[in-house]
C-alpha cells in the first residue's frame, strides 16, 4: 500500500510541471509540440514509481488526464522498479534541467525581441522575406553584388541631390548612408532585420534611452562586431539593384568608425569596386550649409525646420576645419591605396545633372535611357549668400575657400 504523502506529492509534481508548460506555451517561448515539455511531463510521473507500489502507481488515472502517453504505464507496472529507478532519477534530473533552461529563455524572450532576436520564427514573414542569415548559410543571395558603388563624400557637398537621383535609376544600387546609425532608416532596417543586434550589457540603458524617446543604441559600441558585420552584409544582398550594382554613400567619419575602425573595408562586400568622390568647390558655402542644417535640424529639402538659423563665424570656421580635416583624410585613404576615385563636384552636377549622372552609370557599366528628376532640392537660399558675404568681410582670411575647384 502506498502513503499517501508519496502519491500527494507525486500527483503535485505533475501539477506543476504541467502548469509550467502552459506557461511557456502561453508565453510563446515553447510550442505545444515541444520534445522537452513532454520528456519533463514522462519523468515527472515516473518519478512516482520510486516511492509507490505498481498497483498504486497504475491507480492514479494518468492518461484519462491526458498528460502522458499510454506507453509510460508499462514501465510504472513493472516489477523491476530497483532496477530501473536510476534510470528513472537519471531522466527525471535531465527533464529539471531542461525545464530550468526553458524557464530561462521565457523570461529573456521579451528583451531578446525588443533587441532585434528572436526566439522563434514568423514562419509567414520567412516565406516573403527570408532572413539573410539563413540565405548566406545556404549559399543563396536576394541578389548578388557584382560591383560595388563607393561614394566618399564630407557633409554638405550635394552627395543627398546625387544619391536621390542615383536611386531613381535604379540601377545604381540603391546609394544611402547606410553607415550612419543615427536615422530613421537605419532604425527602420533594424526593426525589419533584426541586425545589428544590441549588447546583453547594454540592454538596461538601451531600454532607458528608449524610454526618453531616443535611439536605443548610443553609438557602435552599443553592437557587438560580429552583429554589426552581419548587417554590413545584409544591407548589400536587400539593396543590390537588378543588374549587380550594390552603392553606399560615406562620409569620412562614418567609414573610420563604423567599418575602419572595425578592421574591415569596403572589400567585406566581396566586389570589385568603383570609388566616387564627391566634393564642393566652394568650401565656405559648404560650412555655411553645414552650420545651417546643425541648428536647423533640416538636413536635407525633405526635413521639417525645427530651429531658426542664427549667424555664427565660430561655428563657421569650426564647420570649415571640419571639413578641410575629412578632405583630407580621404585624400590620404586614397593615396595610400593607390585609388584614383571617378571625382565629381556639386558645382558640376547642378550644372550639368544629366551628363554628371551619365559619367556615375558609366562608372558602375550601367546605362538608363532617360535620367529621372531628383526628389529632393537644394536648401541654398538668399541668407547663405549673405553670411558668406558678412563672414568673408569679417574673416579675409578664409575668402579662398570660396572657389576650390579640384580635379581628378
Amino acid at each position: 500500500m502506498v502513503s499517501s504523502n508519496a502519491s500527494s506529492s507525486a500527483c503535485a509534481l505533475i501539477n506543476s510541471t504541467q502548469r509550467k508548460i502552459n506557461f511557456l506555451r502561453s508565453s510563446g517561448a515553447i510550442s505545444r509540440q515541444t520534445p522537452a515539455s513532454k520528456l519533463a511531463l514522462a519523468a515527472a510521473t515516473a518519478r512516482l514509481t520510486s516511492s509507490a507500489s505498481p498497483s498504486a502507481t497504475l491507480a492514479i488515472n494518468l492518461p484519462s488526464r491526458g498528460l502522458i502517453d499510454s506507453k509510460v504505464l508499462p514501465l510504472a507496472a513493472s516489477t523491476n522498479l530497483p532496477l530501473m529507478n536510476n534510470c528513472v532519477r537519471f531522466t527525471f534530473c535531465s527533464a529539471r534541467l531542461v525545464h530550468s533552461c526553458l524557464v530561462g529563455i521565457a523570461m529573456v524572450t521579451p528583451l531578446h525581441r525588443w533587441s532585434g532576436r528572436r526566439y522563434r520564427t514568423n514562419l509567414a514573414r520567412t516565406t516573403q522575406s527570408p532572413p539573410c542569415a539563413f540565405v548566406r548559410l545556404l549559399g543563396l543571395s536576394h541578389m548578388t553584388t557584382r560591383r560595388l558603388l563607393a561614394i566618399a563624400s564630407v557633409e554638405r557637398t550635394g552627395s543627398t541631390l546625387l544619391c536621390s537621383i542615383l536611386r531613381a535609376t535604379k540601377a545604381a544600387g540603391n546609394p544611402v548612408e547606410y553607415l550612419n546609425i543615427q536615422t530613421n532608416n537605419f532604425a527602420t532596417f533594424r526593426e525589419r532585420h533584426h541586425t545589428p543586434r544590441i549588447k546583453a550589457s547594454f540592454l538596461p540603458m538601451a531600454l532607458a534611452r528608449k524610454a526618453t524617446g531616443r535611439f536605443p543604441w548610443r553609438d557602435i559600441s552599443s553592437f557587438s562586431r560580429t552583429s554589426f558585420i552581419d548587417y554590413l552584409h545584409e544591407i548589400a544582398e536587400v539593396n543590390t539593384t537588378s543588374n549587380g550594382v550594390f552603392g553606399v554613400k560615406m562620409h569620412w567619419n562614418q567609414y573610420k568608425r563604423h567599418m575602419l575602425d572595425l578592421g574591415v573595408d569596403v572589400s567585406l562586400w566581396g566586389a570589385p569596386v568603383s570609388w566616387l568622390r564627391i566634393t564642393r568647390e566652394n568650401e565656405l558655402r559648404q560650412a555655411i550649409s553645414f552650420v545651417r542644417a546643425a541648428q536647423t535640424e533640416s538636413w536635407n529639402s525633405n526635413m521639417a525646420v525645427t530651429k531658426e538659423p542664427r549667424y555664427d563665424a565660430d561655428a563657421i570656421i569650426a564647420a570649415l576645419d571640419r571639413i578641410a580635416s575629412e578632405n583630407h583624410d580621404w585624400d590620404r585613404y586614397f593615396a595610400e591605396h593607390s585609388i584614383t576615385p571617378l571625382h565629381i563636384t556639386y558645382e558640376q552636377l547642378t550644372r550639368e545633372m544629366d551628363h554628371t549622372i551619365r559619367l556615375v552609370l558609366d562608372h558602375v557599366g550601367a546605362h538608363v535611357d532617360v535620367v529621372p528628376p531628383p526628389t529632393t532640392k537644394s536648401q541654398s537660399d538668399a541668407l547663405n549668400a549673405e553670411w558668406a558675404e558678412r563672414f568673408v568681410s569679417e574673416h579675409p582670411e578664409h575668402a579662398h575657400r570660396r572657389s576650390i575647384p579640384r580635379t581628378n
